[in-house]
């Protein structure tokens, strides 16, 4: 418990280190922003927000390979639902012989499937591949399925 008030960081108060660059970033004062969670925290916050699974509309899609925190995130909260991540977690994989994710085919599995899916969730940079997603383009798919 001492690292939490008698460290030379202390990690009670290790957000305020980071106010300043982050009002800066998100172009805000330093008395409107506040660095909190972690990612996996944050990701459970949105997706108890955003996911909202029907009985037709149930799949989360995410990406082959996401990151262990992210894809333990989205099982977990298709299971808070009651479902099952074997019936309800679709992934988007690369090509045979490939090692990262066409747009198209994501646009392909979006066209495909969804009206089975609730929501899409990807990382903007794959952290195995490096692999940037064309996240206005697969976005772009997702509005076009409702």
């Amino acid at each position: 418990m001492d690292a939490h008030f008698k460290a030379e960081s202390p990690w009670y108060s290790y957000h305020e280190i980071f106010r300043e660059t982050g009002a800066r970033l998100v172009g805000a004062l330093p008395g409107e922003v506040v660095m909190m969670n972690g990612l996996t925290v944050n990701l459970h916050l949105m997706l108890v927000s955003f996911y909202r699974p029907t009985p037709a509309r149930h799949k989360i899609l995410i990406e082959d390979s996401a990151f262990p925190s992210d894809a333990y995130a989205v099982k977990s909260q298709i299971r808070y639902h009651g479902l099952d991540p074997a019936g309800s977690l679709l992934i988007a994989r690369p090509r045979t012989g490939e090692a990262l994710i066409r747009t198209e085919d994501i646009e392909a599995l979006l066209e495909e499937r969804g009206e089975e899916i609730a929501l899409v969730m990807l990382s903007g940079v794959h952290y195995l591949t490096g692999q940037v997603f064309d996240i206005e383009r697969i976005a772009a798919a997702a509005r076009r399925q409702g």
